[in-house]
């Protein structure tokens, strides 16, 4: 037999416990500067957010399992590899890598379930090519938390 747990939650306004709240992030980078430089990309509009999102850096304010993504495509017609990572405390967990064309824009999509500790941070990087960053189609990245790690036995 599985036992499930859920952190004490009240409503706002029964005062009824029941779930867990949402703890979720996205945002966009959409101010036309490509973006080419390897390391973390900093995101200029943020869709939805709590104060664990800086724009650049997600900061773990629990223990748990998270999920993760980053998506976006070449900005130039270039024949160079477009390649994004999700770095957990600066160690990359997962690529996405694509070659490009010279005659289209090729998109990776990275996303990661994992589990993180207090305080672990997650950062989105940018390790080769170079990626758009404008208007609603730029690189796009976001995240939640999924619940405890301990909800089944």
């Amino acid at each position: 037999m599985s036992k499930i747990f859920v952190d004490t939650i009240e409503s706002k306004t029964s005062g009824n416990t029941f779930a867990s709240p949402a703890l979720a992030f996205m945002a966009q980078k959409t101010d036309v500067n490509t973006y080419s430089t390897q390391g973390n990309i900093t995101f200029n509009r943020t869709l939805l957010a709590n104060n664990a999102w800086d724009g650049t850096t997600f900061t773990a304010p629990r223990a748990g399992i998270y999920r993760f993504f980053v998506n976006g495509h070449h900005n130039s017609l270039s024949a160079a590899a477009l390649e994004t990572a999700i770095m957990v405390n600066n160690t990359a967990i997962v690529y996405a890598y694509s070659l490009n064309t010279t005659s289209t824009r090729v998109r990776v999509f990275n996303e990661l379930i994992y589990e993180l500790a207090l305080n672990d941070t997650v950062n989105f990087y940018l390790s080769g090519g170079d990626v758009y960053a404008g208007n609603a189609s730029g690189v796009t990245c976001g995240g939640q938390y999924l619940g405890s790690s301990s909800w089944v036995e």
